[in-house]
Order: C-alpha cells, then sequence, then structure tokens
C-alpha cells in the first residue's frame, strides 16, 4: 500500500471522531466531550496547553495527535504515571498521547498520560 493511501485512511478514520479546533500556538485546548481528539497542525516549533484538569470530572479522556507537523509540538499541564508533571512532545506527523483526567503526585486533578505513540513523554 502506497504512503498516500495510507494517510489517507488514517485522516477518513479520524474524519468519524468528534475533534477539537486546534487552537494554534501557544494556545489551549478546551475539550468539550469525553473522548474527543485534537488534531495539531505545527508551522514551527509550537506550544499547546491543555485546559485546567480541575474544570473536568476523572476519568475523562481526551487525545492528542500531531496531524501535520510543521515543527515539534510541547504539550504543557500534564503528568507521568507516577503523578509527576512534565511536558509532552510530539516529534512526528502521527504522534499521539492519550490524556485522562486524573491524581498528580500533588494530590490534584491533573492531565494524567495513560498512552502514547512516538512522543516524547516525561520519565
Amino acid at each position: 500500500m502506497s504512503g498516500n493511501a495510507t494517510g489517507k485512511k488514517r485522516k477518513d478514520f479520524l474524519a468519524s471522531y468528534a475533534r477539537i479546533k486546534d487552537p494554534g500556538s501557544a494556545g489551549t485546548i478546551r475539550p468539550v466531550n469525553d473522548g474527543e481528539i485534537s488534531l495539531i497542525t505545527t508551522a514551527a516549533a509550537e506550544d499547546r496547553t491543555m485546559e485546567a484538569a480541575a474544570s473536568y470530572p476523572y476519568g475523562f479522556r481526551h487525545t492528542v495527535i500531531l496531524n501535520s507537523d510543521g515543527g515539534d509540538c510541547t504539550l504543557d499541564s500534564c503528568v507521568n504515571a507516577a503523578g509527576g508533571a512534565g511536558d509532552v512532545v510530539l516529534d512526528d506527523e502521527g504522534d499521539w498521547v492519550l490524556l485522562e483526567i486524573g491524581v498528580s503526585a500533588a494530590d490534584t486533578k491533573a492531565w494524567r498520560i495513560i498512552a502514547s505513540d512516538g512522543c516524547t513523554v516525561p520519565s
């Protein structure tokens, strides 16, 4: 299968899910419904921040995918499995991270990294 056909199938698959508009460089991702996806497009190295975790119920999930890579995207306001704070870096097109509202090491609500592929995540 050619790379274009694979890319088209991936985009067709993603189009079937509710998506949140990319807020752009230095913007805040504000999910509305559990399970939504943010497709991120970068023009250079850029940052995104997740909406404050306190705004969401425990167990609420959101996926962020680097859909078009013009540079790395650093996603702030995340914590690792141990509850420690850190940034996620989506380096290449197709990198993704699944986040869920859980508890941080400081015993507060936080966007916990549940799964990822291709990203640099805090250890």
